[in-house]
C-alpha cells in the first residue's frame, strides 16, 4: 500500500498487521505494482518511479530514471510489460524491469490519465480526465480515443475477458462495454 508523505506500508499476514517501508522521502506515491514476489515497482508525484527486486518483506526501493517529470499515477504489469500512466497524456512502458523507459505513441489526452489495465500482452486502456478512455489492439503501439459520452474523470478500468469491461469515476459514473472498449454506456446504479 503507499500513500501521502512517501509512505509505504506492507503486510505478510492478509491485512491484520502493516510494517512500514523505506522509500521516496516526503512525496506522493499513487499506486503499486508487483510482477512476482520480489520484482515491484512504485510510481507518484515529479515522474518518480520506485523499483524493487528484494522482495515484499523489509524491501529496498531505489528510484529509477522515467524520463519525465509528469506525476505518474498508475501502473500495471501485462505479464511482459510493466505500463505508467500519468498527467499529460503521459503513457511509458518497460520490458526490462524498468532499466529504460520509454514513452509510448503520441495519444489525444493532454490531461491526466489515471487509470492503466491491460487483458493479456495486447488489449489496453487507459483511463483518466474528461472522461477519456483510450484503446490498444497491438499492445501499446499505437492508442485509440474511444467515445464515452461524459466529462467525469475516470478513476480506474477492468475487464473480465478481452471484451467485456467497466470503467468508473467521479459523480457516481460506470462505463460498461461489450465489444473490447470501442463504444462505451453509461450504467446506473440502483
Amino acid at each position: 500500500m503507499v500513500g501521502d508523505n512517501g509512505t509505504i506500508l506492507h503486510t505478510s499476514n492478509g491485512g491484520l498487521s502493516w510494517v512500514a517501508q523505506i522509500g521516496s522521502g516526503d512525496r506522493p506515491l499513487r499506486d503499486v505494482v508487483f510482477r512476482d514476489l520480489n520484482h515491484g515497482w512504485i510510481v507518484g508525484e515529479d515522474g518518480l518511479i520506485l523499483y524493487t527486486s528484494t522482495g515484499t518483506q523489509g524491501a529496498l526501493w531505489s528510484a529509477q530514471l522515467s524520463g519525465t517529470a509528469r506525476h505518474l499515477n498508475a501502473i500495471y504489469w501485462t505479464g511482459g510489460a510493466a505500463w505508467v500512466a500519468g498527467e499529460g497524456g503521459v503513457l511509458l512502458t518497460t520490458t526490462n524491469d524498468g532499466f529504460s523507459w520509454t514513452r509510448g505513441s503520441q495519444t489525444t489526452a493532454t490531461g491526466a490519465l489515471t487509470a492503466v489495465k491491460f487483458y493479456g500482452a495486447n488489449s489496453g486502456w487507459a483511463a483518466g480526465e474528461g472522461g477519456i478512455i483510450l484503446q490498444t489492439t497491438n499492445g501499446g503501439l499505437f492508442w485509440l480515443a474511444r467515445p464515452t459520452r461524459t466529462d467525469a474523470t475516470l478513476r480506474a478500468v477492468f475487464f473480465i475477458n478481452d471484451k467485456t469491461g467497466w470503467a468508473v469515476g467521479d459523480n457516481g459514473t460506470i462505463l460498461y462495454t461489450v465489444d473490447g472498449g470501442i463504444f462505451w454506456v453509461k450504467q446506473f446504479k440502483m
